[in-house]
């Protein structure tokens, strides 16, 4: 943050690229140097990379090339701040302005205990001078790629570069141009994504855990069967991690829940997406019933088997990505094989009662059940 307030109820503001760096520490002044490629800027004192910082900033063809690999989320920021004097930042917009403050396009300051994010005058300027048709149609295009790479890490964990490509070129009707994807793919990659480039890969950042070791063991796994090709609007829905696609056994799922087992309805929703993701790392049967019985959902033995059965559909359901994003279901399908009825084990779960209205609320808020969600 800056070390000197600004006055933003008298609006005695200075928002410029020197100014706004002169208030950074030195720590800050080096990641946008690195940002910037700026030679020699560790051995530089804070006068010295104010001062060529400020003079690399303010170069026109640097900013386009920043707007290019930000994220939907930076760039809709991005162009709400660029339209006031500053804004006020909440938590979740601070990591946000902290990003770009890092590229040496927004800068942070405080004023009365308040924070808040600005855009240098000279910043402004560039902008207005840069953001053409041609512009526009550029970044719309990055971005796009960006989200086709980041539903090909949810559905399918790695994709070759080249299908990569394929895909792109198959399901997209807006943009016809596709040659710069990898470019901008290399781009995203070392700008924060969630993914990253290894050797002929895209691949999940999840792979780095080990050193990307089990790449090659999981490609071979996942291209032994076909790929999940849906429509792009299905396609890109998996762009966002959150998404998975409700599919009648998790409606059918929850109905049970809510029905037979009166649970509230936001409860419900919690246990399905639990229950979803230990279906997508196929998870032990014994760590299904532990989420029900951590809701205390399971009252009537009856219900257990009700309820596993339930599990196996919707499992059998769930697109994997070591299917290639299939589900199990289609594989089998694929294969030629015929499902068998799922009969639970008569093992009986600890059977938990229902929620005592002393005791801590089952949604984590900390306060006693009746105080809360029992009210």
């Amino acid at each position: 943050m800056s070390n000197k307030p600004f006055n933003t109820k008298e609006g005695n503001f200075d928002f410029t690229v020197y100014r706004m760096l002169s208030e950074k520490n030195v720590t800050t002044l080096r990641k946008i140097a690195k940002h910037h490629k700026l030679k020699g800027y560790s051995k530089m004192k804070k006068d010295e990379l104010q001062s060529c910082l400020g003079g690399v900033i303010c170069e026109k063809e640097r900013l386009p090339e920043s707007l290019y690999l930000l994220d939907n989320k930076k760039w809709t920021f991005f162009k709400e701040l660029i339209c006031e004097d500053y804004m006020e930042l909440d938590q979740k917009l601070d990591e946000t302005a902290t990003y770009l403050e890092n590229l040496g396009i927004a800068f942070r300051f405080s004023d009365k205990k308040l924070n808040y994010a600005t855009i240098p005058a000279e910043i402004k300027t560039i902008f207005a001078e840069i953001c053409d048709s041609k512009f526009l149609e550029k970044r719309e295009r990055f971005s796009l790629y960006d989200d086709y790479a980041n539903a090909s890490m949810a559905l399918y964990g790695l994709v070759r570069t080249d299908e990569l490509v394929e895909i792109f070129e198959s399901l997209n009707k807006r943009v016809k141009e596709s040659g710069d994807i990898i470019e901008a793919i290399e781009g995203f990659s070392k700008n924060g994504a969630d993914y990253c480039i290894f050797e002929d890969y895209i691949v999940s950042r999840a792979f780095e855990d080990n050193d990307f070791e089990d790449v090659p063991t999981f490609a071979d796994i996942i291209y032994a069967n076909p790929r999940y090709a849906p429509a792009e609007k299905e396609f890109l829905k998996y762009r966002s991690y959150e998404y998975y696609e409700i599919t009648p056994q998790i409606r059918a799922l929850k109905k049970y829940l809510l029905t037979n087992t009166k649970t509230e309805n936001f409860v419900a929703n919690i246990i399905v997406d639990e229950i979803h993701h230990l279906s997508a790392v196929k998870g032990s049967p014994q760590e299904f019933v532990d989420v029900f019985n951590k809701y205390k959902i399971i009252t009537k033995e009856e219900q257990v088997y009700d309820l596993m059965n339930l599990v196996h559909e919707v499992s059998l359901n769930t697109r994997l990505v070591g299917n290639h994003g299939h589900t199990q279901l289609e594989i089998m399908e694929i294969n030629g094989v015929v499902p068998e009825k799922k009969t639970p084990e008569k093992k009986m779960p600890v059977i938990s009662e229902k929620t005592g209205r002393n005791e801590p609320c089952i949604c984590g808020s900390g306060k006693k059940y009746k105080k809360c969600c029992g009210v």
